[in-house]
């Protein structure tokens, strides 16, 4: 859909939650030469061009709807915003922008599990050492509420050990890169999630 150096757009080809990647989620990004990683902080569904702007209300479930329009997923575009936060080249991960955003037409994939650990990990330890790339890309009033969730996110994905090593990266990474105003608030999320283990 749209691309640039600190981040990408794209559409979803499925409709439907099975098909989509989650608020907070790692996307990949086949770039060909290299691929890139980037983190859903945004999403929109609307419809198609050409269509009513207002839907009509239809009182039907999920499954009637899909039942009565079986085009459904021609008649709606589901965006979603990411924020590039590493990228893959050379056999190795790097926590930074990459050096060429992707083409609109590369495909874009939601992240598997394995995928988010090996992104995250750096020799023998867990890391967080990208979350400044967040920082200055979203906007300030939006980053407590997205790392509320990404935090809570990665709490699912990693041990109470490789948690509390995230925490430590989040911190050294924030001290040296993150903006000293957010920094102290940003903490206390990640303690609560990664720490703490609350969801």
């Amino acid at each position: 859909m749209n691309s640039t150096h600190v981040g990408f757009g794209m559409q979803a080809y499925r409709y439907g939650y099975g098909s989509t990647p989650e608020y907070g989620s790692l996307v990949v990004v086949n770039c060909e030469d290299f691929i890139t990683v980037g983190v859903v902080v945004g999403s929109e569904m609307s419809p198609a061009p050409g269509l009513p702007t207002v839907p009509t209300p239809m009182r039907s479930t999920r499954k009637q709807v899909e039942e009565r329009y079986p085009d459904l997923e021609g008649r709606l575009l589901d965006i979603y915003t990411a924020i590039s936060v590493g990228h893959y080249a050379d056999g190795r991960f790097r926590f930074s922008r990459p050096r060429r955003k992707p083409l609109i037409h590369d495909l874009a994939f939601a992240a598997s599990d394995e995928f988010i650990r090996d992104f995250h990990t750096v020799g023998d330890e867990c890391t967080l050492d990208y979350f400044p790339l967040i920082v200055h890309a979203l906007p300030r009033n939006d980053l407590s509420p997205f790392a509320d969730v990404y935090f809570s996110l990665l709490a699912e994905k990693f041990a109470i050990e490789e948690r509390a090593e995230l925490y430590e990266s989040l911190a050294g990474s924030l001290a040296k890169w993150g903006d000293e105003e957010c920094v102290a608030e940003l903490i206390d999320l990640a303690r609560r999630h990664l720490m703490e283990g609350s969801t």
